[in-house]
């Protein structure tokens, strides 16, 4: 049984619902320091006497932040795992949108956002791990639920805002901002473990199968039942025996082995297999992330005469929950697909922002914000389907930056009162236009598993399973000469082998920074082909 199977044996029930809702709440505190910067930044304006650039800069500071959080976050989940990297930006959230109520100029502001940023770049972990774990007959519809909690998130703000700002209390609005980031914090602790997928990946395939198996009895599954879903039982028993090797060979325990995989990462992710594919998401997520963030500020601009209109406000946050449920309707429609459904809804989406600006109704903005956001679900659901698992947070997390890139630029344009509103149209019509046109170039992954039955060349899954086919009897020809020379070719020492032939000392000894680094001293290691065969 392989790890799909074993994934799709936990079964639908209490566990994915957990899982949903602690990835949730993590989405929502991200949406809530996101959409609150609209209010924050006009409320400060008037506070604080600000000028054009500082407003401006002041909710530009978070997307830098969410920009440089964005590319170490993946990284460090593909080489540590999901779940750590996941409590960590979170508290980072927690912690930084706290310190922000208490900022006593736009300066000490400008700071605390910039950190809430850096942990808001990381919420591509939570959307990650319930990919890792869902089968791919419920995957696209549960991972769109994580979007209603995005919504919600969004909704809260202006009643927040209503409550807090009109009597002057923006420290509360702020504080308030963060409490989800807490609640985000205990539930992944309690309900979110490492991704099996990730654990399979590292060769800990032990762990992974105690996750698995408490999924599934968590889902009234018997011990029995559970135990069948064992990763381990596609494989010799002698696979059980090289399970701490793996894991100790194969994680970075070092700064320089941690540059040095990030490196790699980024090779794997310029493979011809992967590139084109990595590329137009870079492009796709940047013009998505002007678009859908450049609304969000136009749409505050917009309806803000002399105070906030909220009620127009709301209707427009409002219309993400229709764009939630449009693309439920279509995600999982073999004739149409992710990637058609992506092209239309941004195509769609265009005129409705340019007439939201021309004509200030809210009719517009409602029918732009649900179709926008329609269209980006589904951009999110296809982006970690097409990359790979041992890539995936940090290709992720790339996209993700290449958004954070287009929403720090939107700031300049729709708070800048030298821009008319009327040209702030022309900008959002003309990205939603490019977001068409870049989706329609995404590969369609509609009902495949994640990696397919493909993986990227070189990737650590694909040289392990190459390792096991090697595994022969103890004694066998085949076992004398393969077994430990094909670990060396990948990087991994074979010590519990008895029978293995001897090696040089400094091949026994943990091997700091990145694991592949052995010296051979002049040996050269059989091909794949010499290790299978002993008389090639």
């Amino acid at each position: 049984m392989n790890i799909h199977d074993s994934i799709a044996g936990i079964g639908d029930g209490m566990f994915q619902r957990y899982l949903i809702l602690a990835c949730g709440i993590c989405f929502m505190s991200d949406s809530v320091e996101v959409t609150m910067l609209s209010f924050l930044s006009f409320t400060l304006d008037d506070v604080w006497d600000l000028k054009y650039w500082q407003v401006a800069s002041m909710t530009s500071s978070v997307f830098a932040g969410m920009l440089i959080g964005s590319l170490f976050w993946g990284a460090l989940s593909d080489l540590h795992g999901r779940r750590p990297i996941f409590l960590i930006s979170s508290a980072v959230i927690a912690v930084s949108g706290t310190l922000s109520a208490f900022a006593i100029n736009v300066y000490a502001m400008m700071v605390c956002r910039f950190f809430v940023g850096i942990g808001v770049g990381g919420f591509t972990i939570p959307f990650d791990i319930a990919a890792e774990f869902l089968p791919v007959a419920t995957r696209g519809r549960s991972l769109l639920l994580l979007d209603f909690f995005w919504t919600a998130g969004s909704l809260s703000i202006p009643i927040i805002a209503s409550i807090t700002l009109p009597s002057g209390s923006w420290r509360i609005f702020v504080f308030c901002s963060a409490i989800p980031s807490f609640c985000a914090i205990v539930m992944g602790y309690l309900y979110v473990p490492e991704s099996p997928l990730w654990l399979v990946e590292v060769g800990r395939l032990k762990e992974a199968d105690e996750i698995i198996q408490s999924a599934a009895m968590m889902n009234g599954k018997t011990s029995d039942e559970a135990s069948a879903l064992s990763v381990r039982n596609r494989q010799s028993q002698k696979t059980t025996e090289i399970d701490e090797d793996v894991k100790a060979y194969n994680v970075p325990v070092s700064f320089r082995g941690a540059v040095e995989n990030y490196v790699v990462c980024l090779g794997k992710l310029t493979h011809p297999s992967i590139r084109n594919q990595m590329m137009t998401l870079c492009g796709l997520w940047t013009v998505f992330g002007f678009s859908y963030y450049g609304l969000i500020l136009a749409t505050t601009r917009v309806f803000k005469e002399d105070e906030f209109s909220y009620g127009s406000i709301v209707v427009a946050c409002s219309a993400e929950i229709l764009g939630v449920f449009l693309a439920l309707h279509v995600i999982d429609n073999p004739s149409w697909g992710r990637v058609y459904p992506q092209m239309v809804f941004y195509l769609a989406a265009s005129p409705c922002a340019l007439l939201m600006c021309l004509t200030l109704w809210t009719v517009f903005g409602f029918l732009a914000r649900m179709l926008i956001f329609s269209a980006l679900c589904l951009t999110w659901i296809s982006t970690p389907e097409i990359l790979p698992t041992d890539i995936r947070g940090t290709g992720h997390s790339i996209a993700n930056a290449c958004a954070r890139i287009g929403a720090f630029c939107s700031p300049y344009i729709v708070h800048n009162m030298n821009v008319s509103i009327s040209t702030v149209g022309v900008y959002l019509a003309l990205s939603c236009l490019l977001a068409s046109w870049a989706s329609s170039n995404l590969k369609e992954t509609v009902g495949e598993r994640l990696d397919g039955e493909e993986r990227v060349e070189g990737s650590s899954v694909d040289n392990f399973e190459k390792y096991l086919k090697t595994l022969s009897p103890p004694g066998s020809p085949q076992r004398s000469k393969a077994a430990s020379p094909q670990l060396f070719e990948m990087g991994y020492v074979d010590v519990k082998r008895e029978d293995a032939p001897p090696i040089n000392r400094t091949m026994t000894e943990p091997i700091k920074g990145f694991g592949k680094r052995v010296d051979l001293k002049g040996y050269r290691p059989p091909s794949f082909a010499e290790s299978i065969d002993p008389n090639v």
